[in-house]
């Protein structure tokens, strides 16, 4: 490997690293837009100006606000199963039951927000995840 090879791997990393900072950034600007004005009532610009990007860098990272909101959901409930997870512990199934449906209502306390915007869309269900990114 050459030296001029291996001297760009770091810039690369960099590079990914502020791009996933970017995306993060924009998604939880949208996060906000989205709550504050609910989905149909959010264009492209309210998201740029809420992430203080311009509207070309936003399509850089999201070719629409359903793209958006289908990134966002996708990240709330990798979060949502993680998290029911870690407090699933207990050996005695009430008790394990009991401890999932508190997280879960936690859960929509915290994102309650977020989950009128998804209903808003028209979602009923965790398959239309997939239904929302076409949109």
């Amino acid at each position: 490997m050459t030296a001029k090879k291996r001297a760009s791997r770091p810039r690369e990393s960099a590079r990914e690293e502020a791009r996933g900072a970017y995306r993060e950034a924009i998604l939880a600007a949208a996060e906000r837009v989205f709550v504050k004005s609910g989905f149909y009532s959010t264009r492209m610009a309210d998201i740029a100006k809420e992430a203080r990007v311009a509207v070309g860098t936003l399509y850089n990272y999201f070719d629409s606000r359903e793209v958006i909101l289908a990134d966002l959901l996708s990240h709330r409930h990798k979060e949502f199963h993680a998290r029911v997870v870690a407090v699933a512990v207990s050996e005695e199934p009430l008790t394990r039951l009991r401890q999932i449906v508190d997280e879960c209502f936690a859960l929509i306390d915290e994102n309650g927000a977020l989950f009128a915007t998804f209903i808003e869309r028209g979602a009923t269900g965790e398959v239309d995840i997939e239904r929302l990114q076409i949109g």
